[in-house]
């Protein structure tokens, strides 16, 4: 198959035919101005963005594959372009309730891998004409992102990932109701426990839900999956992070990058494991001891 790009806006139908039919048991897909421009609008922004430096909008709607490759992008999440492991039962759960309901939400403790866990079920809804948005919160409205990328009669799923980090929630929510162009609109929720009664409150304005609890790993599959993402096969090693990590697979990954690197001195206990990984980002900001207590407290409170 040749996929031909074509400029021209008088291509006339006997030079089209005459281009298709050229090669013999060769498809020849012509591709005009019209299509690209609207494939990369409505389609493809991240393309756009990135090799036409044109932002078609505020970078915090994307397609599965894009929305992996941000989130690991920064260098200082523990990645999630992983394999997939020991989630089965929530996975099932998770789609079940994905199809039951209009809103699904997933709760439970930080770095547990509920954000892998809802991106798995997404992928469950790829072959059935389905348009899946991976939505993360960068500070900036949402209201005319949602208006661009529904624009069409068509079934919507929307992963909201730490709804609790969104501003005005509910104005995001009472907005959705109002896009009636959609055909079907399905909205799933990540939210840390901390902040969930306050989202499921403002959820419950507007939408019935489904609220499916998350529970930490076990420590034999924290090993396995140390072992079949990292590489990791040394006894003491394992048991070390699975002991420190208490079912936290987040905090797993980052001692298990981090043993690879510095070895077992790196992953003593939970307070080493972070401050060694983050260490890079407080000598690039360059940040005294009073401004990261500020920083702190903030974030807390």
């Amino acid at each position: 198959k040749i996929i031909c790009v074509y400029t021209s806006t008088n291509l006339h139908i006997e030079q089209f035919s005459e281009i298709v039919n050229m090669i013999e048991n060769v498809e020849i897909q012509l591709l005009g101005i019209d299509t690209i421009s609207h494939d990369l609008a409505l389609r493809y922004p991240g393309i756009a963005h990135d090799y036409l430096n044109i932002s078609l909008d505020t970078l915090q709607i994307f397609d599965i594959d894009d929305f992996v490759k941000s989130y690991d992008a920064n260098g200082v999440n523990s990645p999630i372009n992983v394999n997939f492991y020991y989630r089965e039962n929530e996975l099932k759960d998770v789609v079940n309730s994905i199809k039951d309901n209009k809103v699904t939400i997933v709760t439970g403790p930080s770095g547990i891998g509920k954000t892998r866990l809802v991106l798995e079920a997404c992928r469950e809804f790829l072959e059935d004409s389905w348009n899946i948005y991976c939505i993360k919160n960068n500070g900036q409205l949402l209201y005319d992102d949602l208006r661009f990328y529904i624009c069409e009669p068509e079934n919507y799923l929307l992963f909201f990932d730490d709804a609790n980090n969104f501003g005005g929630f509910e104005n995001i929510l009472s907005y959705i109701t109002e896009l009636t162009i959609a055909s079907e609109i399905k909205l799933v929720f990540t939210i840390r426990d901390y902040a969930k009664e306050r989202v499921k409150k403002s959820t419950r304005t507007y939408f019935g839900f489904q609220e499916i609890i998350l529970g930490g790993f076990k420590n034999e599959e924290i090993k396995e999956i140390l072992k079949k993402n990292l590489g990791i096969v040394n006894d003491t090693y394992l048991q070390r992070i699975a002991k420190v990590a208490k079912g936290n697979i987040r905090l797993a990954m980052l001692a298990g990058m981090k043993s690879v690197r510095d070895g077992l001195v790196a992953i003593q206990n939970a307070e080493d494991i972070f401050s060694n990984y983050y260490k890079s980002v407080f000598e690039k900001t360059d940040l005294r001891k009073k401004e990261l207590l500020m920083i702190f407290l903030i974030t807390f409170f």
